[in-house]
């Protein structure tokens, strides 16, 4: 992975504007500027874009919140990196909404030709995250310790206790898999001792329930002499009841065929009844027809009578239709007239209900709208004197803002004050250099008194006596020109420091006073919105008091159109208008006048009814005379018939008398029978219950067996596992030694420790002019005999063999700086990817500028085997020996980054 192009944006120091850092092809880079000024922050927000990790933030809750500018709400960084020559760009976001924060990422190959981003990223933020890893081959714990060296953790390794080293290795060297790997043989074995645990009490129960088998023997045979004897018992009683049964069925048959006879019986009673019946009434009515008297009267003179009566009664029938439907059309005439009448009384009076109804309308309308007009006309008015009002209140504003001094004043005043805190600033510190230099010029003049020293106090070299001399005039000269600018520059340093405290003062009331401007330009900025707003409304109350006008004058003049519609309405009379009313007034005179001339007698109408009706009566009679006559005759034959069928039926009858004693007699065996097969059954039940209970108690037996039997491969299945269990415990227990501390972890420690020592030797040479060498033992000799575990570092130079705690600090971070680049070296080659890019955020301030020389050369020499190398420093002797230098500096608006180059 190597680094081309970054762009923050609100990230820790970084503002609101987005910075953009151009790496380009740069192979040694050095980041340099005061503490706190974001250097540091690039390389947190290059492993916050790829990892979304970055350093710790201990006051916030999310370590995002705690990456974001202090007052944001968003940040964002963008990374461009090749890996395997495609170039990649990175584009994380987090941001803040309804106090929740949100984070996007962006992934995607750049294509340079054609200027643009092919996406890879994907449906989520982890799914995303798990891609860019598995391309670049690293995740955040191997790159900080392999490629990143952070500040203040090149010792980590060297610092510790042998045991503590052991384990950071092995955390470095990621083995903690194999912790992981004998937990989980451990978690096997416990779990495979429980099973071997439950199995065994499994088996002892077992065993017991075994140890009934004789028992449960003994109840099977019990039970199955018991249910043979049952089931004897039950077929007898069937039989019996089978023989019962055919009886029953027998007797059955037989007195179904005798209630058939004797339902004829019944029907043959019923019907003599029946016939009994009939002939009395028949005797009755030949008695009564036998008494009745001849007819006199011819019935053809009384038929000639009625029709003649007849026509005489449909003439004035006809006539008496005809008036009756001349009164009617009169009476829909009427009727016509009243209604026609009514609609136009009902049409006149609505006519004029809703002239008057629109009368008060228009004029309730009219009386609003010259309300509304007046009150429009009042809130103008009111308006009018607000604006007035406000115009006042501006120019006020206005006079006292002008009495105030101007902002370019109070520029000024604030530049000065700037100035003035500068200069004073800078009097200190060259005060303070000169106090240093003084006391290093009392020191060398010291030096240079002493008479038993024969040294030179700066080259530490013999001189004679003379030459010191010399020395202590011009140290002495010196010593006094120094007290002399030291004095000049105290008077100047209160000098200025009363300016500083004088500006500051000034600057309060300068403060005071912006702020009253601010407050003058927002009320003024608020009275001008005020203004604009009464100016608004002012239009738009002018628009609707023309339009108020309007409508008065539109329903003035519809007010006076319905006065005279109503003044027109109360002069005319509907009847006389209506044509369709007069021409039914002609036609009601026309059927009146018809109903006169059609007029019938109602006398003669009475005389001819009761005539027919008479006539009518004496037909009737004549007809009723000859049929009870035809009556007679019909009655005596009848009763011959009935007399007839009585014989018959009582003859039958005698005949099916004996029937019924049969029925008696068979009836009674049926109900013996029935009463002998309802105990055979109630017999058979109680055997079935019996048996019923012996059956689940063969099932139980049964069952039970067939437990036994399970039980018994259960027993063999149980003691298998367990053996199989024992194998699994001595399998895992095998593995759990295999990957505790002293197994492969051990080895592959072992077999890292030479690829280290070789590396960090190489490195170290450079270093050191091949002076000196690192050991690391990883067994130690005891004095009682044997040997120890342990990672010792030993140190080989022209002195000896030394621990690594004895050597300096600036001996030991040359040491440091070796093994950390081996290790790094080491894990990467491990992670299966090459180390392109070395980052270094070390201080140095322990070297001397010799020792500063080598770790110079050093890099010089390892540049070959990364593609770029950046180191964080703000050491001047560091900085300038790097071609490409990087300054980052704070301001107002947050970190910027300059780029220079050195020859």
């Amino acid at each position: 992975m190597i680094p081309h192009q970054l762009q923050v944006k609100n990230f820790l120091s970084y503002g609101p504007e987005l910075q953009t850092i151009v790496f380009g092809d740069h192979r040694l880079i050095c980041l340099s500027g005061k503490n706190g000024h974001g250097k540091s922050a690039l390389l947190d927000a290059l492993t916050w874009a790829i990892w979304g990790q970055a350093r710790k933030i201990g006051s916030a809750s999310k370590a995002d919140e705690g990456l974001l500018r202090l007052g944001h709400t968003h940040m964002m960084v963008i990374f461009d990196f090749s890996f395997h020559t495609t170039m990649y760009r990175i584009r994380r976001e987090f941001r803040i909404a309804r106090s929740k924060g949100y984070t996007n990422l962006e992934f995607g190959i750049i294509d340079q030709e054609m200027d643009q981003v092919i996406p890879l990223t994907e449906k989520t933020t982890r799914e995303t995250q798990i891609k860019i890893e598995n391309i670049i081959g690293l995740n955040f714990e191997s790159f900080v310790n392999s490629a990143f060296l952070r500040q203040g953790q090149a010792n980590e390794f060297s610092k510790k206790s042998p045991k503590e080293r052991k384990d950071i290795l092995a955390s470095i060297l990621g083995l903690e898999k194999f912790d992981l790997l004998k937990k989980a043989a451990l978690e096997k074995i416990k779990h495979a001792y429980n099973e071997q645990k439950s199995l065994t009490k499994v088996i002892e129960r077992i065993q017991n329930e075994l140890n009934q088998t004789g028992a449960l023997t003994d109840q099977h045979t019990r039970n199955k002499a018991m249910l043979e004897t049952v089931e004897r018992q039950a077929t007898t009683l069937t039989k019996e009841h089978e023989q019962l049964s055919a009886q029953l069925e027998k007797i059955n048959k037989q007195l179904h065929e005798l209630s058939l006879q004797i339902y004829r019986d019944e029907q043959l009673q019923k019907e003599e009844l029946q016939y009994w019946e009939q002939l009395q009434t028949l005797k009755t009515t030949w008695h009564q027809t036998r008494a009745t008297t001849p007819v006199t009267s011819s019935l053809d003179q009384l038929m000639i009578d009625k029709k003649q009566v007849h026509d005489l009664l449909t003439q004035q029938h006809s006539r008496q239709e005809h008036a009756a439907q001349l009164h009617k059309q009169h009476a829909t005439i009427v009727s016509q007239e009243h209604a026609l009448a009514t609609h136009l009384y009902a049409e006149h009076a609505n006519a004029r209900t809703h002239a008057s109804r629109e009368i008060e309308r228009r004029a309730t309308l009219l009386e609003a709208l010259k309300q509304n007009l007046a009150e429009l006309q009042q809130r103008v008015t009111k308006l009018t004197n607000d604006k007035t009002s406000l115009h006042t209140q501006r120019e006020q504003v206005t006079k006292e803002q002008q009495s105030l001094p101007s902002l370019e004043t109070m520029h000024t005043q604030e530049r000065e004050y700037r100035n003035s805190q500068e200069q004073y600033n800078k009097q200190k510190m060259q005060l303070e250099a000169l106090k240093q230099e003084h006391t290093m010029l009392l020191q060398k003049t010291g030096m240079a008194l002493d008479s038993n020293n024969p040294s030179c106090p700066v080259c530490e070299q013999a001189v004679s006596a003379a030459r010191k001399r010399f020395l202590q005039t011009r140290y002495n000269k010196e010593q006094h020109e120094l007290e002399h600018n030291i004095n000049t520059a105290i008077a100047t340093t209160k000098h200025l420091e009363e300016i500083v405290l004088n500006n500051e003062a000034t600057l309060k009331d300068t403060t005071t006073v912006r702020e009253r401007h601010a407050a003058f330009a927002s009320r003024q900025t608020e009275l001008i919105k005020q203004v604009t707003q009464i100016d608004e409304e002012l239009t738009e109350l002018t628009h609707r008091k023309q339009e108020l006008t309007d409508s008065i004058r539109t329903h003035t003049s519809h007010l006076e159109a319905a006065h005279k519609k109503l003044t027109m309405l109360d002069q005319d009379m509907p009847l006389e208008r209506s044509d369709e009313y007069k021409k039914l007034l002609i036609q009601k005179k026309e059927l009146e006048q018809n109903i006169t001339e059609n007029a019938i007698d109602q006398e003669q109408l009475k005389r001819l009814t009761h005539e027919l009706q008479t006539i009518e009566k004496q037909i009737s009679e004549h007809l009723t005379q000859a049929q009870r006559v035809a009556q007679h005759e019909q009655c005596k034959t009848r009763m011959s018939e009935s007399i007839a069928c009585l014989r018959k039926i009582k003859i039958e009858r005698a005949e099916l008398a004996h029937y019924r004693t049969i029925q008696q007699e068979l009836t009674k065996q049926q109900t013996e029978l029935c009463n002998h097969s309802e105990q055979l059954q109630q017999e058979l039940r109680l055997l079935q219950g019996r048996t019923t209970q012996l059956l689940q108690e063969r099932a139980t037996l049964e069952h039970q067996q067939h437990a036994r039997d399970s039980l018994k491969k259960d027993l063999n299945t149980y003691t298998a596992t367990i053996k199989q269990h024992d194998e699994t415990i001595d399998t895992y227990q095998i593995l759990a030694t295999a990957f505790g501390k002293d197994g492969i972890q051990a080895l592959l420690i072992e077999e890292a420790l030479p690829e280290i020592e070789h590396e960090a030797n190489a490195l170290l040479a450079k270093l050191t002019e091949n002076q000196s060498q690192i050991i690391i033992e990883s067994v130690r000799d005891l004095k009682k005999g044997g040997m120890k575990e342990t990672l010792d570092i030993m140190i080989s130079d022209p002195v000896g063999i030394r621990s690594y705690e004895l050597f300096s600090g600036g001996e030991a971070f040359r040491i440091d700086f070796a093994l950390r680049i081996a290790i790094s070296k080491l894990l990467a080659r491990r992670a299966g990817t090459s180390l392109q890019t070395l980052i270094i955020d070390e201080g140095f301030g322990s070297q001397d500028e010799e020792g500063l020389s080598h770790i110079m050369d050093a890099l010089y020499k390892i540049q070959d085997d990364f593609e770029k190398i950046i180191i964080v420093s703000h050491l001047p002797s560091m900085k300038n020996q790097f071609p490409v230098h990087f300054t980052i500096e704070k301001g107002s608006r947050g970190s910027t980054v300059s780029v220079s180059y050195n020859g």
